[in-house]
């Protein structure tokens, strides 16, 4: 009798992974996959006609656990944007809802989103960029987009810094998507 394996078939808690019998891993799309295991979230807000040289802010509270999150921003003329750990605030600002990306079998998070908090201190620079702005190889106009990719610490407060330097009123959008493990 001769026994032959057609897949294998490795599984731990949160990750299921199929080989096939010539050895082959199959590629899974890793926000598909957390979205099904209802552990990704998605949160984002909209200002509308910021005036030149206004500064909006986004606190993010991060749960007990350690969060993987990609940051966007959206602007129809330049910014700059500073991504800052630990801020001080006198106040959280309006607090914003945080999406389960699985709107089947949703689930909840401890992170905390806000917009416009009273900031005393911004706390410590990790991050600094520029977008939007035109140069050589970028067209002038349209929509610029940044992103930003990071693993955030567990409980910790964090401020992104988003200041309107166009020379004329501007619409921003931020959107962050994350995984909490």
């Amino acid at each position: 009798m001769t026994l032959r394996v057609s897949k294998s078939h490795i599984v731990d808690t949160d990750n299921s992974i199929w080989i096939d019998s010539n050895g082959a891993l199959p590629i899974f799309d890793v926000e598909r996959r957390r979205a099904y295991l209802s552990k990704q979230f998605f949160v984002s807000h909209r200002w509308t006609n910021v005036p030149d040289g206004t500064t909006k802010y986004l606190h993010f509270k991060t749960p007990s656990t350690m969060v993987d999150l990609v940051f966007t921003t959206m602007v129809s003329g330049e910014v700059l944007i500073d991504l800052f750990e630990n801020p001080s605030l006198s106040d959280d600002g309006t607090e914003l809802s945080i999406f389960c990306t699985n709107r089947e079998n949703p689930t909840t998070t401890e992170a905390k989103a806000y917009i416009d908090p009273s900031v005393t201190s911004e706390g410590t620079c990790i991050e600094t960029t520029v977008i939007g702005s035109p140069g050589k190889f970028t067209l002038t106009g349209g929509i610029a987009a940044g992103y930003g990719y990071w693993y955030l610490k567990s409980n910790t407060s964090y401020l992104s810094k988003i200041k309107n330097v166009s020379g004329s009123t501007t619409d921003i959008a931020v959107a962050v998507t994350f995984f909490v493990t």
